[in-house]
């Protein structure tokens, strides 16, 4: 399913590629710029709208991911729109995804401009724009991304510039969740996760007994079971790295190296 402002060009080539039973138009009424596409005209899914802002919400609001292609005022105005939205938590985080066409940069330079003159002028913080870059970059498929594509990526934050309190010469975030979340956000996606599940007691036996057979503990079976018991019940779990930990305990009492 798609949505597009229902005009021609890449609005109508979008919604022949979906076809007319999948396709719903936002239209604005001009005076004489354009008209809804021959695909969408007369559809029951088309909707015209007076003013740009109630039109661009519409877009917002149905939408699972936005694909901007070179354009007017109109798409820098929907472009910022879209980023605010989103920004300020009016509208749910989806991926943008701006997509190059023609000769010439036309995103590439948008792009500068919004890493460099907001940057230096303190209205973007510099480190969330390196973070969003690098979280972009790792994220990638396993296919090259095409010439004609840049991606823009948003963030699990809601606002790019962070938003702290101050109180008694202490600065603190006012939503210190989200700078946390922000923080972890490649560790969930990319990190090493190491689990140690419990197992049952025969399992936890098994494994202690293998130890201490490979080191040659020398421990009788009934005392080491009886001990492992009592060490995993103060640490409440049975997990192989308990057993491991319980190992360690008994061979040093016996002044064994675990080689």
């Amino acid at each position: 399913m798609v949505i597009t402002g229902g005009a021609d060009g890449i609005m109508r080539a979008a919604q022949e590629g979906a076809g007319r039973e999948n396709s719903f138009g936002v239209n604005i009424m001009l005076p004489f710029e354009q008209g809804p596409n021959t695909t969408i005209a007369d559809d029951p899914k088309l909707v015209t709208f007076k003013y740009f802002f109630t039109r661009k919400l519409f877009l917002v609001k149905e939408a699972s991911g936005v694909a901007l292609f070179p354009g007017g005022f109109g798409t820098m105005d929907e472009t910022f729109e879209l980023l605010t939205l989103m920004q300020t938590g009016k509208s749910a985080l989806v991926p943008v995804v701006l997509v190059e066409a023609g000769p010439k940069p036309y995103w590439r330079i948008w792009h500068r401009w919004i890493a460099g003159t907001l940057v230096e002028r303190g209205l973007i913080d510099a480190e969330d724009t390196s973070y969003k870059s690098l979280k972009a970059v790792l994220e990638g498929g396993i296919e090259g991304r095409p010439d004609n594509v840049v991606f823009y990526a948003t963030s699990n934050r809601r606002h790019l510039m962070p938003r702290d309190m101050i109180e008694n010469e202490r600065s603190t975030a006012i939503n210190p969740s989200e700078a946390v979340e922000e923080k972890v956000s490649l560790s969930d996606r990319f990190g090493l996760w190491l689990g140690f599940h419990n197992a049952d007691q025969d399992t936890f036996f098994a494994m202690i007994e293998a130890y201490a057979a490979h080191y040659k503990l020398g421990m009788p079976v009934e005392e080491l079971r009886k001990r492992a018991v009592e060490w995993s019940i103060t640490r409440g779990s049975r997990s192989g790295r308990v057993a491991w930990q319980f190992v360690q305990e008994i061979a040093g009492e016996l002044g064994k190296r675990l080689d």
